[in-house]
């Protein structure tokens, strides 16, 4: 008796999270809005909340912010934009950047993750140099985590004074295929 029991709690599980991961977003967010008309606003949020993860599985990955910062940042959003995009040749490039539309793998724990190409290139959009996997990260929470933030810190030691472009392309390391490219332009000064 108990092996069938540890079974259908196990199918049961299963299911559920099938049906998760399936969530029609729309028919949520009308729920969401309902519970909220009812007062139930701690009901509301919980559905909304289900209703953005079903919304970010639908969307191809991109990069919904990337700022040049001032200084390494230590949580996402608490940035602080670098005043200028003038640095010296021995400066750090310092790069603050939020991915959306991961995949995110599991059930608790959960996992996702990104893998960096940088490259340096004119304004034209001629690359110049770059490296490979510059970059590599994995995550790991008890909670499907919508707000993960990079930060890149790079060096261009040797690189002449001028205008060019960084390029960085994000892949996801759960999502084969997937790709997000985005570029800021920088100027090295003596």
């Amino acid at each position: 008796m108990r092996r069938h029991t540890i079974f259908l709690l196990f199918a049961a599980l299963f299911h559920t999270s099938a049906l998760l991961a399936a969530e029609d977003p729309l028919a949520l967010l009308e729920q969401a809005g309902s519970l909220l008309r009812q007062g139930d606003a701690v009901a509301a949020f919980e559905t909304a909340r289900r209703a953005t993860i079903a919304i970010s599985g639908a969307m191809p990955l991109t990069v919904r912010r990337a700022e040049l910062v001032a200084r390494p940042v230590e949580g996402y959003g608490m940035y602080e934009k670098r005043a200028d995009r003038r640095f010296r040749g021995d400066e750090p490039v310092l790069i603050y950047a939020e991915p959306a539309g991961y995949r995110i793998e599991g059930e608790g724990p959960y996992r996702w993750g990104f893998a960096a190409d940088v490259a340096i290139a004119t304004p034209a959009g001629e690359i110049l140099s770059g490296k490979y996997d510059f970059g590599s990260w994995t995550f790991t929470s008890q909670e499907p985590n919508l707000e993960t933030f990079l930060m890149l810190t790079l060096e261009f030691s040797g690189l002449p004074a001028g205008t060019y472009q960084v390029i960085i392309d994000l892949r996801d390391r759960y999502a084969e295929g997937a790709t997000a490219r985005f570029a800021l332009p920088i100027e090295i000064v003596e």
